[in-house]
C-alpha cells in the first residue's frame, strides 16, 4: 500500500535500496495512510457471519465505506457445505452480501489461467466468475496479454507496447453499460493507471 501510494518501487525497499528521495515520498504516504480509516483483518478462517459481524461494528464505530475481500476462494464455506469445489464455498459466500452489509463491497476472485491459455490468441480473455456474477451488480475483469507470454521474449520483442498493457473488462454492470478499458500495470509499485503506451 506504502509503495502504491507513494510510487517507491517495492523491490527497492524489499532490499533496502531506498535514496533520500524514496524515504521522503513513503514518509509523505505514511502520513496519508494513517488519516485514513483503514483497517485490515487477516484472521485466518473468516467467515460469512465474522465478515458480517466485523463490518456492521466497523460501520458503526468508524463509519466505513467500503469492504474489500481478498480474496474471495479463501473465506470459509458455511459448515454444512460439504462440497470439495472451491467455487461452492465462494458462492455461498457471495448470496448473502446485499442485504446483510450496511456499505458496499468489494470481493477479488481467482480463476484458473488453463482455459485462458487452452484457447486461440485472439480469444485469451477471461471469462466470468460464473458462481457469483449473478449476485453481483458489477463484474469486473482484469486481463493482461503479457501474463499469458511470460517468458517468451521473441513475444516480448514484437509486442514491446503490451508489456505493461492491461484490460479491465466490465462483464456485468447492473445499472449501466458494459466496456473495455485499457489502462498500464506499473509492476514496481503494483499499481494500475491510466493507459500510456509510453510507459
Amino acid at each position: 500500500m506504502l509503495c502504491s501510494r507513494s510510487g517507491v518501487d517495492s523491490h527497492k525497499l524489499r532490499r533496502g535500496l531506498l535514496a533520500r528521495q524514496d524515504r521522503d515520498r513513503l514518509a509523505y504516504a505514511v502520513g496519508e495512510l494513517s488519516q485514513g480509516n483503514i483497517f485490515i483483518d487477516d484472521s485466518p478462517g473468516l467467515t460469512l457471519m465474522d465478515l458480517r459481524t466485523k463490518g456492521r461494528r466497523l460501520k458503526l464505530q468508524y463509519g466505513i465505506e467500503l469492504i474489500v475481500i481478498d480474496y474471495l476462494q479463501l473465506m470459509e464455506a458455511p459448515r454444512e457445505e460439504t462440497a470439495s469445489s472451491r467455487s461452492v464455498p465462494s458462492a455461498a459466500a457471495s448470496r448473502p452480501w446485499p442485504a446483510s452489509l450496511t456499505c458496499p463491497s468489494f470481493a477479488l476472485a481467482a480463476q484458473s489461467r488453463l482455459g485462458i491459455r487452452a484457447a486461440p490468441a485472439a480469444h485469451q480473455r477471461p471469462a466470468g466468475i460464473r458462481f457469483i456474477e449473478q449476485d453481483a451488480d458489477v463484474v469486473v475483469l482484469l486481463h493482461r496479454e503479457a501474463v499469458m507470454h511470460r517468458g517468451d521474449q521473441e513475444w516480448a520483442d514484437a509486442n514491446p507496447d503490451k508489456i505493461n498493457e492491461a484490460l479491465l473488462i466490465i462483464a456485468k454492470q447492473r445499472n449501466g453499460p458494459c466496456d473495455n478499458v485499457k489502462l498500464t500495470f506499473l509492476s514496481s509499485n503494483t499499481r494500475f493507471v491510466t493507459y500510456n503506451p509510453g510507459v
